[in-house]
C-alpha cells in the first residue's frame, strides 16, 4: 500500500488549540504530515521561526516547512488562489499530497489542485462552537489562556528578567512590578535558603539553577501570567553565583543558561548597595555586576541597570516595560 501524505498551510499566529486538533486528525488519517507556514509580517509580529518551533515542539514527526517566500496574499480572489498553488506546488517540488487538511474555504480550491481528498475538519466539528480564531486572537479577543497551547503562549507574553546579586529589594520590585502590571512572577528565595542553613552550607547553584528553570516553565506558572511575566533572577545568576564562589564552571550549563537569556524580552541589571546574598557568600555587590555586565557583553545580549533609589529604580523598570510593543500582532 503507496504512503498517505497530509499537508497543512497557515499562519498559526498565533499556534491554538483548534491548529493542534488539525494536525492530531491528520496524523491519525495519513502516514506523513506536511505543514507550511506563512511569514505574513503584514499581520502578526511574532516572527516565523517561533511559529515553526512552536510546530516543531508539539508534532516532532511533523515535517515544517517556513514559507519565507510565500504570497503575502489570501484574498478569495483567481489570481491570489493562483499564486498560492503556484507556491505550494514549488515548494512540494513534486511531492504527492493524498490528503488536504484545513477548516477554510481554500480546502477546496487547493485539494483540488493538489488532486487531493478535501479533508475540511469543521464539517464534523463546526468551529464557532469549538474554538476561537487567529484572526480573533491578534484582534485582542477571546483571549482566554484555554484557546492557546503551553509553548505559544509562554512566547506571546513579554518576559522581563530582574538579574544581579539576589537580594530582598530586588524581590520586592519584581512583587511590586508584577502588581502594578496585574500579572504573575517568578521568585527566588535564594536569601530565604540561605537564612536557614548553617554558616558552612555551600548551595549548588547548578542544581539551584535546573529547579528555577523547571518551575519558571511549568504549564501552572506560564498561563498565570496576563500579557507580561516577570522573572526574578535567571538560572545565569545561578551560574555566575557558582563561578563567584567555588570557581565550579560547568560548560553545559553556561551553555544552556546563556541561550535561556537571549528569550528574554527585556533584561533589567538591579545595582543593589545591600543584600544578605552576598554578605552569606563574601561577594562584593558591585564586582558581581560588572561580572554580569561584562558576561552579558560578550554573549552580545543587552540590558538596562537600575540604579538610584528604590522608587526611582521602580518607575524606570515600569517605563521600560511598558514600552515594549505587545507581540500578539
Amino acid at each position: 500500500m503507496s504512503k498517505t501524505r497530509g499537508l497543512i498551510l497557515g499562519k498559526f499566529a498565533p499556534f491554538h488549540i483548534g491548529h493542534e486538533r488539525l494536525i492530531e486528525i491528520a496524523f491519525k488519517e495519513v502516514d506523513e504530515v506536511t505543514v507550511i507556514i506563512y511569514d505574513c509580517p503584514n499581520l502578526t509580529s511574532i516572527s516565523l521561526n517561533v511559529r515553526a518551533n512552536w510546530i516543531r515542539c508539539l508534532f516532532p514527526k511533523a515535517h515544517v516547512i517556513e514559507g519565507w517566500d510565500a504570497p503575502n496574499q489570501h484574498e478569495d480572489t483567481p489570481e491570489v488562489k493562483r499564486a498560492q498553488e503556484e507556491y505550494v506546488k514549488k515548494v512540494l517540488n513534486g511531492k504527492k499530497i493524498t490528503h488536504f487538511f484545513s477548516s477554510e474555504y481554500y480546502g477546496e480550491h487547493m485539494s483540488k489542485f493538489l488532486g487531493a481528498k478535501d479533508r475540511r475538519v469543521d464539517r464534523d466539528d463546526p468551529r464557532q462552537t469549538y474554538i476561537t480564531t487567529a484572526t480573533m486572537i491578534r484582534a485582542g479577543k477571546n483571549l482566554g489562556k484555554n484557546f492557546l497551547s503551553t509553548v505559544a503562549y509562554k512566547d506571546i507574553l513579554i518576559k522581563v528578567a530582574f538579574v544581579g546579586i539576589p537580594s530582598q529589594e530586588q524581590s520586592k520590585l519584581v512583587e511590586c512590578i508584577a502588581e502594578k502590571l496585574k500579572t504573575s512572577y517568578v521568585e527566588d528565595n535564594l536569601h530565604e535558603l540561605l537564612a536557614k542553613k548553617i554558616p558552612v552550607y555551600q548551595p549548588d547553584f547548578y542544581r539551584i539553577a535546573n529547579k528555577r528553570y523547571e518551575d519558571a516553565n511549568s504549564e501552572n506558572k506560564i498561563f498565570s501570567g496576563n500579557e507580561y511575566m516577570i522573572y526574578d533572577s535567571t538560572g545565569f545568576i545561578d551560574h555566575l553565583l557558582s563561578v563567584a564562589t567555588h570557581n565550579k564552571f560547568d560548560e553545559k550549563m553556561f551553555k544552556f543558561f546563556s541561550e535561556d537569556m537571549r528569550t528574554y524580552d527585556l533584561i533589567l541589571a538591579n545595582d543593589t548597595l545591600k543584600s544578605s546574598v552576598s554578605e552569606y557568600l563574601n561577594i562584593d555587590n558591585s564586582i558581581f555586576l560588572n561580572q554580569l555586565i561584562n558576561n552579558l557583553n560578550a554573549l552580545r545580549i543587552n540590558c538596562q541597570i537600575l540604579s538610584g533609589t528604590f522608587e526611582e529604580k521602580l518607575q524606570m523598570s515600569e517605563k521600560l516595560i511598558k514600552a515594549i510593543k505587545k507581540r500578539f500582532n
